[in-house]
């Protein structure tokens, strides 16, 4: 008795795998793991991180502090019009920011969708050198500005161009 039923068990698992039912057995799985946010390290050192509009403008004198020709920001959990902000911001820092106003010429921009963030690629075009951004003199308060002004005509330098965070 022991063996028919050993028997029968052996061709039902024969004609089970035999006929194709065999897929009917195997089960497929999923693993779900925890969503692990992105680092800076994890990214590219020369892409900047904006969410918001004050950091799309931060990145842009960043990049012109940097006397870069070009540079790539990340927009990630971006809720304005991005289109927008981004014209305005570059337009801001053309006009508004003192380092863009003095330095540059215009700058052009883009941007693409990516999944989960936009992409914003700029470029840049300088009117001076970097050797006349490099000569910019911080001067903070009259005092500081009259040595700076009195030194360069003393010296006869043909120019002087001071930054300063007030206007006096």
């Amino acid at each position: 008795m022991r063996r028919r039923v050993i028997a029968v068990l052996l061709c039902c698992a024969l004609l089970t795998g035999l006929t194709g039912c065999g897929s009917f057995y195997t089960r497929s799985y999923s693993s779900i793991l925890p969503h692990q946010e992105q680092s800076a390290s994890d990214e590219d050192a020369s892409i900047l991180r904006a969410e918001n509009y004050t950091d799309l403008v931060s990145c842009v004198q960043h990049f012109v502090s940097m006397g870069q020709s070009s540079g790539t920001i990340h927009l990630y959990q971006y809720t304005g019009d991005v289109e927008k902000d981004l014209e305005a911001a570059c337009d801001e820092v053309l006009t508004q920011d003192p380092l863009g106003a003095y330095m540059l010429s215009r700058i052009d921009h883009s941007y693409s969708h990516i999944v989960s963030y936009y992409e914003c690629t700029l470029s840049f075009t300088y009117r001076r050198t970097m050797q006349d951004m490099a000569a910019i003199v911080s001067a903070y308060g009259t005092g500081t500005i009259r040595d700076q002004i009195g030194a360069a005509l003393s010296s006869f330098q043909p120019g002087l161009v001071l930054r300063t965070s007030e206007y006096y």
